[in-house]
């Protein structure tokens, strides 16, 4: 042989731990939150004595249901409601970088000469999406008519990108990615009788 082959192990695997709490108050609060922590192949090369990299997730989410706060058993004060429900999450997730040897050389056993070091990957770390939603959905007048507005954010950062770096390409995380917008959807319900 003339040449050494590196020892990274090229499969793509990963674990994580998860966990999820969800309450609920008084048949009218409903809360939940999610919390996962990754460790995945393609980070353990920047890591340092032997140590495990992992990065950590989240997640929260609520919902409210107005209706049963406005009208209750003792009081209707808005009977034209049959439900009116308020939803509101938050969550980060992420992904990996791909699984390849970033900073890989190669050695020539008939020539001694070892390739050009590659650029380095500084401070290497997962796509992130930041996401933000709200919204309500209510169903009025003996429940024919039908509101659902949501209003939605979303974020993407630390996105894994290749950049010039003169004769060589550079690995970096870099740039955001915004997405936001409104919906808004409304439905009728009608029954149709046959004379």
């Amino acid at each position: 042989s003339t040449s050494a082959s590196d020892s990274w192990d090229y499969t793509d695997w990963s674990s994580a731990l998860f966990g999820t709490v969800s309450v609920g108050l008084y048949d009218k609060v409903y809360l939940d939150a999610s919390y996962r922590r990754d460790w995945c192949q393609s980070f353990q090369q920047f890591t340092a004595d032997g140590k495990y990299k992992s990065f950590g997730y989240y997640s929260f989410g609520a919902n409210v249901l107005l209706d049963k706060f406005i009208n209750t058993e003792d009081q209707q004060r808005a009977p034209w409601i049959d439900q009116l429900k308020w939803r509101g999450s938050y969550s980060v997730v992420g992904n990996a970088v791909p699984n390849t040897l970033f900073a890989r050389q190669s050695l020539d056993f008939h020539t001694g000469a070892l390739s050009t070091k590659p650029p380095t990957f500084d401070d290497p770390k997962p796509e992130t999406t930041t996401a933000f939603e709200t919204g309500i959905d209510a169903w009025l007048f003996n429940n024919k008519f039908n509101i659902d507005v949501t209003y939605y954010n979303s974020t993407l950062r630390n996105q894994f990108l290749y950049v010039s770096a003169g004769q060589e390409s550079k690995p970096v995380n870099t740039g955001k990615i915004r997405n936001q917008g409104v919906e808004v959807t409304l439905g009728y319900r009608w029954a149709i009788n046959k004379d």
